[in-house]
């Protein structure tokens, strides 16, 4: 899965191509008829920088949904808050994927309620990071006082979203910062630091992270001086008395089962989510409560108002940051790795082990052999497959995906991965396949492997924590 971790920059905020090319994957006028769901999403923290695959991407989305629920569903998408705000006044939606500071602005005003919130990274929070230059004078947040920073949008100019929720009142942005340089999302806002356009950034935390991976210069050049508390992932939400109640739970049920299907593994690996986890107002009152503070008053620049970075309490636990799997050419072996984060870090941790099962029948457990810090692995041995009676050739059409061509050609959705492991000379990216290939479809028996496996930590008190479940089809 590594060489997917850079659509992690697709995700929701593919959006951008809305406006860029017009997409949408049903007519306007099939969102008023009762078979068709209406979807719209809007996260501008994260960036699309793949036209092509990001339209993929939401196909297999729409598609997945519409199989489960058995309904069209019609996707729009918004890279623009005013955008955004201007169809919804004039279009009756019924649901929605927005970011939490949407969903505590307009609740009342558009009859707004949350049903389930995304997981990403093992949790349905995130943090916010202030970063800076390495080699720059700025070592806390009180340096960045009076200098320019760039944010993506988290609310009208962003002001209210920073100060009342990301410095939770300790400092008034308006005032505290010369200029604050809203970007169109998050990857813009940490590329203007690194060409000295500002002298800061103020960008999810995940997303500085993953673009350190990515791209180690990000990683030589800046840091982070400042880690804001937790606060909610966006969540999908749905416009009471436009869609049926009985219809959001079957919905909700699909969305929170979508990672045990290999047809929704793969809508969430485009996205870069683990899953959906179910989720209610209640859980988001705090954010309301700390937008409806009364405004702030900018704090006086003196020695003894000098505004120094938040401390947070340590959390204490076992934080899986990532569960892949690969198979090995040698042998029908797969591999299995788990990054695997202590916290406090010093903690001394127990049994590591795999619980797994083949095709939910054959269960077993087998421990993970740390290879450095907070890496682990082990290597499962697989049963042998059935052979298939031959193959057929199948010419890709405009509008199919991997996972359409399995539905219309293999007989179910779910095959798709076995398209692509017979087509790996073409397919680098299984989100981009191209009109006219000549792809190799196997006919007969279609014996591919599913793995269902979870991994199990113990910490120094005895206590057993357990990552999300995963599943892998492996055919050979």
């Amino acid at each position: 899965m590594k060489k997917y971790r850079h659509l992690y920059f697709l995700s929701v905020s593919f959006i951008l191509l809305q406006f860029l090319f017009g997409i949408t994957f049903m007519s306007d006028a099939a969102a008023s008829d009762s078979k068709v769901i209406s979807l719209i999403m809007y996260d501008p923290d994260l960036t699309a920088d793949d036209a092509m695959a990001a339209v993929s991407a939401a196909k297999h989305f729409a598609n997945y949904v519409a199989d489960k629920v058995n309904k069209e569903v019609s996707v729009k998408f918004f890279s623009r808050l005013n955008d955004f705000d201007a169809y919804i006044a004039k279009n009756p939606i019924q649901v929605a994927f927005i970011p939490v500071w949407y969903l505590v602005e307009k609740r009342s005003e558009l009859n707004l309620e949350p049903f389930v919130i995304l997981v990403s990274n093992g949790k349905t929070t995130r943090r916010r990071a202030v970063l800076v230059r390495k080699d720059s004078d700025h070592h806390q947040l009180e340096d960045l006082r009076g200098e320019v920073v760039s944010v993506p949008p988290m609310g009208p100019e962003s002001i209210p979203y920073l100060s009342k929720v990301t410095f939770q009142g300790d400092i008034e942005a308006t005032t505290f910062f010369k200029k604050i340089q809203i970007t169109k999302d998050a990857n813009s806002a940490v590329l203007s630091l690194l060409y000295n356009e500002v002298q800061g950034a103020i960008v999810d935390m995940l997303n500085f992270e993953v673009m350190t991976e990515l791209n180690p210069m990000v990683g030589k050049k800046l840091h982070a001086i400042f880690v804001s508390p937790e606060e909610p992932q966006p969540a999908m939400v749905y416009v009471r008395g436009s869609i049926s109640e009985n219809l959001i739970q079957q919905v909700k049920q699909e969305l929170l089962i979508m990672h045990t299907n290999p047809a929704g593994q793969q809508a969430l690996m485009t996205f870069r989510f683990d899953g959906w986890e179910p989720c209610q107002w209640a859980d988001f009152e705090r954010i309301e409560q700390l937008m409806a503070k009364t405004p702030l008053v900018a704090k006086k620049q003196s020695d003894a108002d000098l505004m120094q970075p938040r401390q947070i309490p340590p959390e204490k636990g076992i934080r899986f940051t990532r569960l892949t799997s690969s198979p090995l050419e040698e042998g029908r072996k797969l591999l299995i790795s788990a990054r695997i984060e202590s916290i406090p870090t010093n903690q001394n941790l127990g049994s590591v082990n795999l619980h797994y099962s083949i095709n939910k029948e054959q269960k077993a457990k087998v421990p993970l052999t740390r290879k450095k810090q907070g890496l682990y692995e082990t290597t499962i041995l697989l049963p042998e497959q059935e052979k298939t009676t031959g193959s057929e050739s199948y010419t890709v059409q405009s509008g199919d995906s991997l996972v359409s061509i399995a539905r219309k050609k293999l007989g179910s959705s779910t095959k798709w991965k076995f398209i692509l492991d017979s087509n790996r000379h073409l397919i680098k990216d299984p989100n981009l396949i191209q009109v006219g290939w000549k792809l190799k479809l196997f006919k007969g028996a279609f014996s591919g492997i599913d793995v269902t496996f979870q991994v199990a930590v113990e910490d120094e008190t005895g206590t057993i924590h357990k990552s999300q479940e995963k599943v892998v089809s492996v055919i050979q």
